[in-house]
């Protein structure tokens, strides 16, 4: 499960700076020469569905882990939904309609925020569960209780 985790956190990071750095969008440019993206709108939107294509061989390949944290994997399945969502829109309308915008930038948000609660969710799982054995330090138990 640690593979899992650490290469979680290296896509985070990845995603964080591909927003900033715009990662995709020089690929996509760099890639524009090959000719016409087909049914989508560029070839930047192209390589955010490979982002996608890539998080879906993860997931088969670490399938295990995530459905080990019940909660986890339903934030993850649902996020991946609104990134679906935030793609589809991206790709095949864009920018063409004045209110695109609106439930493009609407489900990427949902998309970004259900990462982040499965993230979280994977983990107060695992505290409670380490909290429960038997060898769990003491420091242990204060993180995993709810505070009032």
């Amino acid at each position: 499960g640690r593979a899992f985790w650490l290469g979680l956190g290296g896509v985070f990071l990845f995603l964080a700076l591909d927003e900033r750095l715009q990662f995709h969008e020089r690929a996509g440019n760099a890639v524009h020469t090959a000719g016409d993206s087909g049914p989508f709108r560029n070839w930047n939107d192209v390589v955010v569905m490979g982002y996608g294509v890539a998080a879906v061989v993860v997931a088969v390949v670490f399938l295990p882990e995530i459905v080990r944290l019940p909660k986890g994997a339903f934030f993850f399945g649902l996020a991946f939904v609104f990134y679906v969502i935030h793609t589809a829109i991206d790709s095949i309308w864009g920018s063409h309609y004045t209110v695109a915008p609106i439930p493009e930038e609407s489900a990427k948000l949902f998309a970004r925020s259900l990462f982040l609660l499965a993230v979280v969710a994977a983990f107060v799982t695992l505290l409670r569960r380490w909290k429960a054995a038997p060898e769990a330090p003491a420091e242990l138990a204060e993180l995993a209780e709810p505070h009032s």
